[in-house]
């Protein structure tokens, strides 16, 4: 009797859809968690932006109010600072505008914008509070940092309080 065996070479149409089917699926699975991983780095940059200008412009505020001998705020967000031993004095911070916070000094064209490009400024608050007894003069300043390409934003504040 002759018996025939059947050589199989290569594969059936069903395999190779399912060869395909799997490798879609694996290949979808690589890129979704590509995408997860580059939008959480571009999340985490802008969050670091804006921690650091934040932090900037809080120690920029402290820098002025360190030794300062007066405190007059023009309007809720402009102030005028008097600080010891500076020679132009007086210097002013300026938010009244809805995206920088500026500073200036008697000197002319002393007027810098003290944030970036990256970020606005923007609910620039100055609350000053008269001295009352023993309880000295004190500053408060409030704003927003808004990062311009995701519009994350964080609130920061600092005190300070003018000591004689």
């Amino acid at each position: 009797m002759l018996v025939i065996k059947h050589k199989k070479n290569g594969s059936t149409l069903i395999e190779t859809l399912i060869y395909l089917a799997l490798f879609s699926i694996i290949i979808g699975g690589v890129l979704v968690s590509a995408y997860q991983i580059i939008e959480a780095s571009t999340q985490s940059q802008e969050n670091a932006l804006i921690q650091e200008e934040g932090h900037f412009l809080v120690a920029k505020i402290n820098w002025a109010l360190t030794g300062a001998t007066n405190i007059s705020p023009t309007s809720a967000t402009v102030v005028d600072i008097t600080k010891f031993g500076f020679s132009d004095n007086p210097i002013t911070f300026d938010g009244s505008s809805d995206t920088d916070l500026q500073i200036s000094t008697s000197a002319p064209s002393s007027a810098a914008i003290l944030n970036s490009n990256s970020v606005k400024i923007e609910g620039v608050s100055f609350t000053y509070t008269a001295p009352v007894g023993e309880r000295p003069a004190q500053l408060d300043a409030t704003f927003t940092v808004t990062s311009k390409l995701t519009g994350q934003s964080q609130v920061f504040s600092t005190t300070k309080y003018l000591r004689k």
